[in-house]
């Protein structure tokens, strides 16, 4: 074990030398540049370059969704455009559990009504006919 410990030494002894020998050529010109390393460029340079690269990836999915959208090859779910078949007219709150729902689908009108968990057709107004609502007075 010790004469490897000091055969390892004498070589390393002999190697260091003879490697900085081999440097040395390129240490003596202390003003040459060293040919791999990139010029240095200033910090916010790189924050300039992230923010434009997020503004043209924001600015293509914009125009996607727009092109998409304008070619209605976006679902429904997505914001299509696709109209709505039921619509809630007005809701109006009697007391804390009573509640009276104006519900248009279809053409059809419906009065309906809940409370509690249960809800209830009160009225199912014919097709075309609309309910007259009087104008509260002032």
């Amino acid at each position: 074990m010790l004469r490897a410990l000091v055969l390892a030494g004498t070589l390393a002894a002999g190697i260091a030398p003879a490697a900085a020998a081999a440097d040395a050529p390129q240490a003596a010109a202390p003003g040459a540049a060293i040919p791999f390393k990139k010029a240095e460029r200033e910090p916010s340079s790189d924050w300039a370059q992230a923010f434009a690269a997020l503004i043209v990836v924001a600015g293509l999915a914009w125009a996607g969704l727009y092109a998409l959208k304008r070619w209605r090859l976006v679902p429904a779910a997505l914001g299509g455009g696709a109209a709505r078949r039921i619509r809630l007219l007005e809701a109006a709150r009697l007391d804390a559990r009573v509640t009276l729902y104006l519900v248009a689908g279809d053409g059809r009108t419906f009065l309906l009504g809940r409370c509690g968990d249960s809800l209830v057709l009160l009225r199912d107004f014919e097709a075309g006919m609309t309910p007259r609502i009087p104008a509260e007075a002032a």
